[in-house]
């Protein structure tokens, strides 16, 4: 290998390293200043700390600062003595050191903000039921606009159903697990519960698992290959009707309805539907 071959390949490594450090900062979120303590010490044994920040071009009053923070992170080590001197962790050990102390930080955060929206939620939807309750005897139906929101609103309904439940569903989509703790919820309060549903083929193993203890726990479950209609009702009363508008959607069309008349005669379409499926063999 010729000297100008040897050069053109230093300053390619050298161009892939830089590019790799920009990458590294934006992933790791470091500082400029930590940024280049770790740059100076990538390819050197150790370092004290004040020849460390002229390599690095850092403020001496500001390197053993930089150096605790780096260290916190798992990605330096110190070497006990005099000078002390700082060492790069192989970043194969201490990159894998630092997700994980940033995993734990986004759950710790997640966890907060989670506590804090159920804190949020209490408060606002009790004010939100004391503004409705004067009206919740009278009928009246409303469209939802996506199908996220309606899964919500079906959620919302089992959470506060009293006597009865029944839902006929076409959906392939997978329900979210979290609809599997409100209707435990249901079954712990004695409500009847009824479904005639498809099963997708692509439902989670966790999840059928989650269908048949449902049936251990006294939920009833039927299956129908080709129901003509998705709908539920809770209470005699609250109708929510999944209507595909030949879309290719599930559900394309979502009204919720309270109405006992119409409510009345969906349960008496759904018991005649009942009679025809086959128990559910999860």
């Amino acid at each position: 290998m010729t000297h100008r071959e040897s050069d053109n390949r230093r300053h390619e490594e050298d161009s892939k390293i830089s590019r790799d450090l920009d990458t590294l900062q934006g992933l790791l979120n470091l500082s400029p200043y930590e940024l280049r303590c770790f740059s100076a010490l990538l390819g050197h044994d150790q370092l004290p700390a004040q020849r460390l920040a002229q390599e690095a071009g850092v403020p001496r009053s500001r390197v053993y600062d930089i150096l605790r923070k780096l260290s916190a992170r798992g990605l330096i080590i110190e070497a006990p003595g005099r000078p002390t001197h700082f060492s790069l962790v192989d970043p194969q050990f201490g990159f894998a050191s630092c997700l994980g102390n940033s995993q734990r930080e986004v759950l710790t955060k997640m966890d907060q903000q989670r506590q804090l929206l159920a804190s949020l939620a209490n408060s606002l939807s009790s004010y939100h039921g004391s503004v409705l309750h004067a009206r919740t005897s009278r009928e009246m139906g409303w469209t939802i606009g996506t199908e996220a929101a309606a899964m919500a609103h079906h959620i919302k309904l089992k959470h506060s159903c009293q006597e009865s439940y029944s839902g006929i569903s076409e959906s392939s989509t997978v329900p979210p697990d979290e609809l599997f703790a409100v209707e435990r919820q249901m079954l712990k309060r004695g409500i009847e519960a009824r479904l005639i549903r498809t099963f997708p083929p692509n439902m989670p193993a966790h999840q059928k698992e989650l269908y048949r203890d449902l049936q251990k726990e006294g939920f009833q479950i039927r299956v129908l290959k080709t129901p003509e209609i998705s709908f539920d009702v809770f209470d005699h009363r609250d109708v929510l009707l999944w209507l595909d508008e030949g879309t290719g959607r599930a559900a394309s069309g979502i009204t919720w309805i309270r109405h006992a008349s119409l409510a009345k005669v969906l349960e008496t379409y759904f018991d005649t539907v009942w009679e025809s499926a086959l128990p559910a063999r999860v």
